[in-house]
This record gives C-alpha cells, sequence and structure tokens, in this order.
C-alpha cells in the first residue's frame, strides 16, 4: 500500500467518487480505500484527491500527483515533502 523511492512517498489506492463526503476508508485489497466527492469525469475526482490529501496531511497540493491510474479507480499517488512514518500515523 506504501512505498517510499527517490525521495517520494507513494500510496496505492481504490477510489470510490461521487460519495457523500471524502474520507478514508481503510484497506482494501492491498489499496487504501478513499472515498471522494465529485464526479470521474473532467478530472473532478482527481482534483478532490489531490486536494483532500493535502488538507489530510497538512502539505502543498503541489506536493501531491497522481502518477498512474487518472482514469480508473486504482490510482497511484507521490508525496514529496514528508517521511513514511508521518503518512502511516495520520492515515492509519
Amino acid at each position: 500500500m506504501f512505498e517510499e523511492k527517490d525521495g517520494k512517498i507513494y500510496i496505492n489506492l481504490y477510489v470510490q467518487p461521487k460519495s457523500q463526503k471524502n474520507e478514508i476508508i481503510g484497506e482494501y485489497n492491498g489499496r487504501l480505500k478513499i472515498k471522494i466527492r465529485g464526479l470521474p469525469a473532467d478530472g473532478e475526482a482527481n482534483k478532490n484527491i489531490v486536494n483532500f490529501f493535502s488538507k489530510y496531511l497538512k502539505t502543498a497540493k503541489k506536493n501531491i500527483e497522481i502518477v498512474s491510474g487518472s482514469t480508473g479507480r486504482n490510482k497511484k499517488i507521490a508525496i514529496l515533502g514528508l517521511n513514511l512514518d508521518e503518512i502511516k500515523n495520520k492515515i492509519l
């Protein structure tokens, strides 16, 4: 679910769009399951993922990037500026 590589922390996500609110659900098939508001069309849900993790982890949006899965439910995000232990403590 979490991977540290090249100074970045990678998180594998399973995203459920069109939810009532943004929230972390927990582990699901080796991924972190999250519910996100917004439609998957026009990248709205992807923007909400970046905004959500930015606020949740208290880091700038520019430090969070969707590196794969931009059009599917299985995504991988990269986070700069935080270490793995900080992220795990906030998420788990």
